[in-house]
């Protein structure tokens, strides 16, 4: 037996439907169960039903960290960045703002932006902390380690951005996904 954390999922009219069971020591040992129930998002029993925004992380931790520096409400996504299964998309369908705040890394980059063409892309910007890149301080990959470091939440919401087009590169771009790649292989 291993320490874990479990977290629930929750479907569309906030019941329980599955939960992620997680070790605490390697994130990588994780179960989901019951192993055929519908998909759903932790923590989307705390947005309130008049909300028009939502922020959308990859991690339960990322989630409930993004929330307590924005006030925004956040879910997160069941599985990471690997999936947006078509049962959550319809759960977003209610907000005309989504925000992404994926991992600042080329896996969530490139997510964020294969989930923007599915949510609507008119209605998602994404979110990215983006400290310590230039100036070799330590880089913040996502909302749980922007908390941890007292990255300044206020400042993060100020700089979203729009998803990128996909035939159109900004140098910019290209910089940030080679330093990524560069900074210890986050790909």
């Amino acid at each position: 037996p291993q320490l874990s954390f479990t977290f629930p999922m929750y479907d569309a009219t906030r019941n329980p439907v599955r939960y992620k069971t997680r070790s605490i020591d390697d994130k990588r040992n994780m179960r989901l169960a019951p192993k055929s129930a519908p998909w759903g998002l932790f923590g989307l029993h705390t947005v309130p039903e008049h909300a028009e925004a939502v922020i959308l992380t990859e991690g339960e931790f990322d989630a409930m960290a993004a929330h307590q520096g924005t006030g925004l409400p956040a879910v997160s996504l069941p599985i990471g960045a690997a999936s947006l299964p078509l049962e959550v998309v319809a759960m977003l369908e209610r907000f005309a703002k989504i925000y992404l705040w994926l991992d600042d890394d080329v896996v969530g980059r490139r997510a964020a932006t294969a989930f923007a063409k599915k949510l609507g892309v008119a209605r998602c910007v994404m979110l990215r902390a983006g400290v310590g890149e230039e100036g070799g301080g330590a880089v913040v990959k996502d909302a749980n380690d922007a908390l941890r470091m007292g990255v300044d939440f206020a400042e993060v919401m100020s700089r979203t951005m729009p998803v990128p087009h996909e035939r159109i590169l900004r140098f910019g771009d290209l910089r940030d996904e080679v330093f990524s790649v560069l900074q210890g292989g986050r790909d």
